[in-house]
């Protein structure tokens, strides 16, 4: 009876430690990460050699506040209509600092200012209208992401992600931003 009850805890035993092995494929999901590219915006044509647009202002990290921006630009494929909105909640940050963005009109790509880390997630919308989007077969395929510190691009928590190919137009909605960092459309 004895070696019964110590063979049945010995095999318990080895079970129990093979389930909960570092190789294990039972414990652990197998995960493959998308390569995502970056979407990018046609080029400004005429004799302006500015590819970039900013918007800053004077923040107070505890009141808060909004940096709007509002541009358009002619290109090759025509008019190229930029809105965008970045929203600081209220506690972000402690002090006063001069936020800033600047969207480059040749890659797309948003690029916020000073480098930070926040204590509540700011919001940022944009919406870009006015360029080539036939290439996107699903409007899952594509997201609002951020280039980390290893160049990989990381889709964000947005509320939102509109895509119209009739119209030209992509938006994102009440993106949250954790940190400062390069921001953009990729699929």
């Amino acid at each position: 009876y004895e070696m019964k009850y110590l063979f049945a805890i010995l095999v318990f035993a080895g079970l129990v430690l093979t389930g909960c092995g570092p190789d294990s494929s039972l414990t652990e999901p197998t995960t493959t990460q998308k390569t995502y590219k970056w979407i990018a915006t046609p080029a400004k044509v005429g004799l302006s050699i500015e590819n970039v647009f900013s918007a800053s202002k004077l923040i107070d990290g505890t009141k808060g506040g909004k940096i709007k921006m509002n541009e358009s630009y002619n290109s090759s494929s025509g008019e190229i209509k930029i809105k965008a909105k970045l929203v600081i909640n209220k506690a972000s940050f402690t002090g006063s600092k001069v936020i800033s963005y600047v969207l480059d009109d040749q890659t797309g790509l948003v690029e916020f200012g000073p480098a930070m880390v926040f204590d509540r997630d700011l919001k940022f919308d944009l919406k870009i209208k006015g360029f080539d989007l036939s290439d996107v077969t699903s409007p899952d395929e594509v997201v609002f992401g951020f280039l980390d510190e290893n160049n990989n691009i990381v889709p964000c928590v947005y509320d939102e992600l509109k895509i119209k190919v009739n119209e030209n137009s992509i938006e994102v909605k009440n993106a949250r931003i954790g940190h400062f960092s390069r921001y953009g459309f990729a699929k």
